[in-house]
């Protein structure tokens, strides 16, 4: 059921009116100048990148797209919250499955996993 509107409050509904009063304070400012070269966000400004100025808010590292880049990714990404989550992090999910499996990711200096061949397998859908 529509909540009546108000007609002393311009025909809105106080939910709307009560929204449009906090809008301003609740909409994100952009405090990037992209006039300023100093303070201008791209792809190296510190808060895209995974540096130590800004460790939890850039993931990146600069390079066009970050694809397959085992280096890109906050502190927390790569080395995990060992207090509160043992195990947690990229290094360490690359440990064990190193350790365990025999083969980790190609860009972090391990073996890569590679597929075994099912060529010689007979009656076998093949999608």
């Amino acid at each position: 059921m529509a909540q009546p509107s108000n007609n002393n409050n311009g025909g809105i509904s106080k939910l709307e009116s009560d929204g449009n009063l906090f809008r301003n304070n609740n909409i994100v400012n952009n405090v990037y100048n992209n006039a300023d070269t100093s303070n201008n966000y791209t792809s190296s400004h510190t808060r895209a990148l995974a540096d130590s100025k800004t460790p939890n808010y850039g993931k990146g590292t600069g390079l066009f797209l970050d694809i397959e880049n085992y280096k890109a990714g906050s502190d927390l990404d790569i080395n995990g919250n060992q207090g509160n989550s043992v195990g947690s992090g990229r290094v360490p999910a690359f440990a064990l499955n190193a350790s365990t499996w025999g083969y980790g990711p190609a860009g972090a200096g391990m073996t890569p996993y590679k597929a075994p061949d099912t060529s010689k397998n007979k009656g076998q859908v093949t999608i």
